[in-house]
């Protein structure tokens, strides 16, 4: 069940040369009726999906849902950025406006992907269901960053289909990815045929991703809490798979040489820095006058969150980075964070260590300071954070949550808990998602489905002063209502 291709032209550079693909009697012809016919075509479909994504996570996804909360802040005094820290932004939000414009490419690909292929075809299953958890992924994104949200599963090839200015219901938008993610864990395989992770997304990662899905289901706006065991359940999949473990040592987790380890169960991945790689290392690491491997600074986290770790936690050092260590002309310079950004009172902050390896043999100032390091989505400790709290949540302070919540304190060199009843646990549980988690794209997101994310902005010293209830939800990117027509979303 083929249909009408639009290749565009980064496929079509992806084959090669002009030189090469204007022969006079080419070997091969991209067209609707032979494209895609095997899985070498599906790869190069996927392909495109996965850079795509590289470029959203490089920096307005992390700025969308990090900087508007409580954990990390931007280091400026206006602007976009500046306006997401304090909730001053606007509809014209240019990083708004990016992770919706990428998120919906996104979701275009997939739809041209599905319909392009045949479920018929054995070759075509996992790529149609790499495609349907690509768009799953970003509905899911869509949905809790904007509420109600166009609901497109088809290809678009008409201007009057582009467009259509309806919403779909949260419901709806959950029952789609749902579906989606039904057939994905079903097709997709356990590890690709190249035996290694490649960022193509797994049976594993769309187990874990149903999992958060029914978590999120389970709170702020659905509240359909019968959603909490199927979480369970769906968490211990992932566990009994057998395919993910925990590394020892926390502080390596974020280095580039086990990016893909056995804890990663799905990342974006970035290729080596002479060839693209990402900026999140540098956008991260601290600025200053004399600072020899600085970066630009664009956000960091806070002294305040830093001191709500406990000091025995092993995973404080692995999160915020509290000095620079550097040797200059022989000589070691320690640039203690008070020093960050030359002086600024600004940037006088902690930054965030996760995002700061360059990787081994390689100064940071050399492929214009981008790195290899890859984004984690999920890591195998989430699953346990999931388990715990929705079996906390389903079947109250039971052995088996307070066994998965200290699978991740046990890491960390902390004590198991026990003994705690269901609102202690509740609230211990919320606690190890900031800790194992922080700046990694989750903080906001818990926050709203938590039903406190009025309560924590409220108290936010960034936000606490313009930050509004309906500010939950982000405001509809003013060019997509002008174009559409979409209503904006209520009090922008």
């Amino acid at each position: 069940m083929k249909k009408n291709i639009i290749i565009n032209i980064s496929l079509l550079l992806a084959l090669g040369s002009c030189e090469t693909f204007l022969t006079e009697e080419p070997k091969s012809l991209l067209a609707p009726e032979n494209f895609p016919a095997s899985a070498e075509d599906g790869n190069l479909m996927l392909g495109g999906m996965m850079s795509t994504l590289d470029g959203y996570y490089d920096r307005a996804f992390f700025l969308s849902v990090e900087i508007p909360s409580d954990q990390s802040e931007a280091k400026y005094a206006s602007g976009d950025r500046y306006d997401m820290d304090h909730f001053t932004y606007t509809t014209g939000n240019q990083y708004f406006r990016s992770v919706w414009e990428e998120a919906y490419k996104i979701i275009g690909e997939a739809n041209l992907m599905t319909s392009a292929m045949s479920d018929d075809d054995s070759w075509a299953q996992p790529y149609i269901a790499a495609a349907r958890f690509y768009r799953a992924f970003q509905y899911f994104h869509l949905t809790r960053l904007w509420g109600q949200v166009p609901l497109r599963i088809d290809p678009v090839s008409t201007f009057d289909q582009a467009k259509d200015a309806s919403k779909a219901s949260e419901q709806e938008v959950y029952e789609q990815i749902l579906a989606d993610l039904s057939y994905a864990e079903e097709h997709l395989p356990v590890a690709w045929e190249s035996g290694s992770d490649d960022g193509r997304p797994t049976q594993g990662a769309a187990k874990a991703l149903l999992a958060k899905v029914y978590l999120t289901m389970a709170g702020w706006p659905l509240k359909q809490t019968d959603k909490f065991q199927l979480a369970v359940n769906k968490a211990n999949e992932v566990i009994s798979m057998g395919h993910y473990t925990l590394l020892e040592d926390f502080s390596e987790v974020f280095l580039i040489r086990n990016q893909n380890s056995s804890e990663h169960i799905w990342s974006v991945q970035y290729s080596d820095p002479s060839s693209g790689g990402t900026m999140m290392t540098v956008q991260s690491r601290p600025s200053g006058g004399g600072i020899k491997e600085g970066g630009w600074y664009f956000w960091n986290t806070s002294e305040a969150f830093m001191n709500t770790f406990n000091e025995q936690d092993e995973r404080k050092s692995g999160t915020f980075l509290t000095e620079l260590v550097e040797e200059i002309n022989g000589e070691t310079i320690i640039t203690p964070f008070v020093d960050f950004g030359g002086g600024n009172e600004l940037s006088a902050r902690p930054c965030m260590k996760k995002w700061q390896d360059y990787g081994e043999g390689r100064g940071f100032t050399d492929n214009s300071r981008r790195t290899g390091l890859n984004f984690p989505v999920f890591r195998f400790s989430e699953i346990y954070l999931i388990l715990a709290e929705a079996e906390n949540e389903a079947n109250g302070p039971t052995q088996k949550a307070l066994d998965a919540v200290n699978k991740v304190r046990s890491r960390a060199g902390l004590e198991d808990l026990t003994g705690l009843g269901q609102t202690e646990l509740r609230e211990a549980i919320r606690d190890e998602w900031s800790f194992e988690l922080a700046h990694e794209g989750k903080r906001r997101f818990n926050l709203v489905r938590w039903e406190l994310f009025d309560q924590v902005m409220a108290n936010d010293p960034n936000g606490s002063t313009n930050y509004k209830p309906y500010m939950k939800l982000l405001p509809i990117p003013q060019n997509e209502a002008d174009l559409s027509g979409l209503a904006q979303n209520e009090g922008y």
